[in-house]
């Protein structure tokens, strides 16, 4: 339908006519051709996040069918790709956050000994200045500091899901600890 040329320019204009036409008339065939267009690279980038083929498959399909549930919300000012490869990252660093969760929830031992409400007031109140901290963070050293701190991945896996390098990602995360010591510092009463 849509003719396959080798030229960006010409490829982002077919690709943005293929998409008006699902949008328009709601055509899946049409959908399908994205998919098979982008599957095995989308592919590729979930499995490097996530390193299990079966849990890679099942996460790029559920990227691709909330692209479809999406697709109006898709302006173009980026390429389809693009747009899709932030879906996918989304799905699978949900992912990974829900396996960091069980997987603590795992080894919670069976039997613990409550805190007292001294312990419970005092680890409260850490944590709401970690959390205000935090948010005083620029955007990209939160995020690397959370993704290497709280969601426990290495910088491999880091630079898979951003598509930086590992030593920027080494640099922002060790930036945005000394950041967090001196928010930290000024706070303590």
């Amino acid at each position: 339908m849509f003719p396959a040329t080798h030229s960006p320019a010409s490829e982002c204009d077919d690709e943005a006519r293929l998409i008006e036409a699902i949008r328009t008339d709601g055509h899946v065939d049409l959908y399908a051709s994205l998919v098979r267009r982008y599957q095995d690279r989308l592919f590729q980038a979930v499995y490097g996040i996530v390193g299990d083929r079966d849990v890679a498959e099942d996460l790029t399909q559920e990227a691709f069918i909330k692209a479809y549930l999406s697709l109006d919300e898709f302006r173009g000012a980026c390429r389809f790709y693009s747009w899709l490869y932030r879906i996918a990252m989304n799905v699978g660093r949900d992912w990974l956050r829900h396996q960091v969760v069980a997987d603590r929830y795992d080894q919670l031992p069976e039997r613990q000994v409550p805190d007292t409400p001294e312990q419970v007031l005092y680890r409260n109140e850490l944590a709401g200045r970690i959390d205000a901290a935090m948010r005083e963070l620029p955007e990209k050293y939160r995020e690397a500091f959370h993704l290497k701190h709280v969601e426990g991945l290495s910088y491999d896996e880091m630079a898979a899901l951003l598509d930086l390098p590992v030593e920027t990602l080494k640099v922002r995360v060790h930036r945005a600890r000394s950041m967090l010591q001196h928010l930290l510092h000024e706070e303590a009463p």
